[in-house]
């Protein structure tokens, strides 16, 4: 009789044990808290020259190649990862905008190529595929291109390696990315954006894509993140992006986090939105049993808001496409805040009511010590821009003027495109930013959604109007002073 309870507890205890066990792996299925190991990548920055948008007619700055604004005239920051492909490490520009990763080949000299000291990709090294590509990106006043071809390579970020990983060898770009130091772009959203993917299945299948092989081909033709996600090799299908700067202002650092939350982070710090789905009518991949929807890392927002003040939607028609959502991409390879023209130029005009956006040379000029308030509504909760991200000096000695000079128009929405608002950098660098790819071949199980947290100060607003006060009064930089103020603080 003992043995008999003792055998029957046993069972009882392996069954309670077992679905334990399942309900854990369940949960780190489809919720990015459990404390697994992560992988973790240095972000980098990279100088680049800053140009302005409304300097004078036909002139712009240079956009949407990843790098961050800082409060000095002249400078902005480009950010890149190493990825190594065929043992050689290549530092490039983290894209959550795109899909698609891209070197520079040793045969690229026209266009942006020309004159660029950047690490190539060496073309006697490369497996090609025979498949060209191009790939597009920005909008319709900076928009760029890359083309190439499509080869296969050992493709490693943060020790995680995966063999014959297609991606694009470029011959001709007029990204001035490579300009600066970073040999080509690393794309991090979805795979049905992806261009490379789009090729490999047009070589087996032919001109006609069928969306459920394109979906079972991700974990071999899809994008680099998607493919260690279909493989499994992260515990969780999450990565984050945390792009910092050290407390004078000038100096950006950051960290890619793979597979898992940022160290100290948990998910009830985070709010999380889910990602806006494309139905095929609007650019999407169609439907079929499970279908996936997602395109983009875009994520729909409640209002925009100016010194606190709740913002009118835009009343520019969209193309063809609905226009009562407003939703907004979360775009690492965008320099600056883009909106919709009417809503941009009535805060401009609001800050600066000499500003016109038709006259060239005009600027939106504004006191720095009177730096406004913009904050985002996402998922019920106000997400405000530092404001050492939303203005610049017009003169580094000058820590008086500046302007609002990182807030531009962009397209209105259209086919394949539906957000109003592009938030670049300048939002990375007030929130921290976690992606979570969920199931990727099948979204119904784990939906993909983003999860955001505020790093910017509950006092940014007074220790900038204080830094501006105290660098007029000694004579010294807006930044230097920041830099004391923030210490103290």
């Amino acid at each position: 009789m003992f043995n008999g309870v003792y055998l029957t507890t046993l069972v009882l205890f392996s069954i309670f044990l077992t679905r334990i066990v399942a309900h854990h792996r369940k949960q780190c299925a489809t919720q990015p808290s459990i404390a697994l190991p992560a992988f973790e990548v240095a972000i980098t920055t990279i100088g680049a020259p800053k140009y302005d948008h409304y300097k004078a007619e036909g002139s712009k700055r240079i956009l949407g190649i990843g790098n961050n604004l800082d409060l000095e005239r002249g400078v902005n920051r480009l950010y890149t990862v190493p990825v190594e492909l065929g043992g050689k490490v290549f530092h490039v520009n983290l894209d959550t905008g795109s899909s698609d990763l891209w070197l520079v080949s040793d045969k690229c000299h026209t266009n942006a190529c020309r004159g660029a000291s950047v690490a190539r990709y060496p073309t006697s090294f490369f497996r090609t595929t025979s498949m060209d590509v191009e790939m597009l990106y920005g909008d319709s006043k900076s928009g760029t291109f890359a083309s190439g071809t499509v080869g296969l390579d050992t493709a490693s970020i943060a020790g995680i390696a995966l063999p014959r990983h297609p991606f694009a060898l470029i011959e001709d770009t007029n990204n001035l990315l490579v300009q600066f130091g970073a040999s080509g772009i690393f794309g991090l959203s979805f795979p049905a954006a992806s261009t490379v993917q789009a090729a490999l299945l047009g070589t087996e299948e032919g001109s006609d894509i069928d969306v459920d092989d394109y979906v079972h081909s991700i974990e071999s033709n899809g994008p680099l993140l998607s493919r260690m996600t279909e493989a499994k090799v992260l515990d969780i299908p999450t990565f984050s992006i945390s792009l910092e700067r050290h407390t004078n202002g000038l100096d950006g650092k950051g960290l890619l986090t793979i597979g898992n939350l940022p160290e100290g982070i948990d998910n009830s710090s985070l709010t999380w939105v889910p990602v806006r789905l494309y139905p095929g009518k609007d650019g999407g991949m169609g439907t079929f049993s499970a279908a996936p929807e997602e395109v983009r890392w875009e994520i729909e927002i409640d209002g925009v808001f100016l010194e606190g003040q709740r913002l009118p939607e835009s009343t520019t028609p969209a193309n063809g496409v609905d226009s009562e959502r407003v939703s907004a991409l979360i775009d690492t390879g965008n320099s600056l805040l883009r909106g919709p023209e009417d809503v941009v130029v009535k805060i401009l005009q609001t800050l600066s009511p000499r500003f016109d956006p038709n006259v060239a040379g005009s600027v939106p000029s504004v006191p720095c010590g009177m730096a406004p308030a913009l904050s985002f509504q996402i998922g019920g909760q106000m997400f405000p821009i530092d404001p050492r991200d939303f203005v610049s000096q017009l003169d580094p000695e000058d820590a008086v003027a500046c302007q609002a000079d990182n807030l531009v128009p962009t397209d209105p929405p259209s086919y394949g495109n539906l957000f109003r608002w592009s938030l670049g950098t300048p939002f990375f660098r007030s929130n921290l930013v976690v992606f979570h790819y969920g199931n990727l071949t099948h979204p119904s199980v784990d939906p993909p959604r983003i999860g955001l947290r505020s790093n910017v100060p509950a006092n940014a607003y007074f220790l900038m109007r204080e830094a501006v006060k105290i660098a007029a009064e000694k004579g010294t930089s807006l930044l230097s002073r920041f830099y004391i103020l923030h210490i103290l603080d």
